[in-house]
């Protein structure tokens, strides 16, 4: 984990979400510590782009038999703490470029 026991993350597949509205299972990059990987998020529906401020922990997936990051608690915690969209990404990164190009 990073600081504070918190992940920056980027959300690059969503692939699965449970039915019953127990949350969703995606790929992750972590951006705190590299890497990344499977995800399994509890009570959690993010969309491809977005970037999660997280709480996890690192278990071992029953489906696939290989580590997965867990975010939340099964007990009914996300664990998402922030959310910045895609979209707001994007404009961002795009308001960052022209800035960028109007310096002299």
């Amino acid at each position: 984990m990073a600081a504070n026991n918190v992940d920056v993350v980027r959300v690059d597949l969503v692939y699965q979400q449970a039915r019953n509205g127990r949350g969703s299972k995606v790929v992750l990059t972590n951006l705190s510590r590299g890497g990344g990987g499977d995800a399994w998020m509890w009570f959690y529906y993010p969309e491809v782009g977005d970037l999660l401020a997280v709480t996890a922990s690192s278990g071992w997936g029953p489906h696939n038999n290989h580590d997965v990051l867990y975010v939340g608690k099964k007990s009914g915690d996300t664990g998402v703490l922030f959310r910045v969209d895609a979209k707001t990404l994007r404009r961002g990164m795009r308001h960052r470029a022209r800035a960028g190009q109007l310096a002299v």
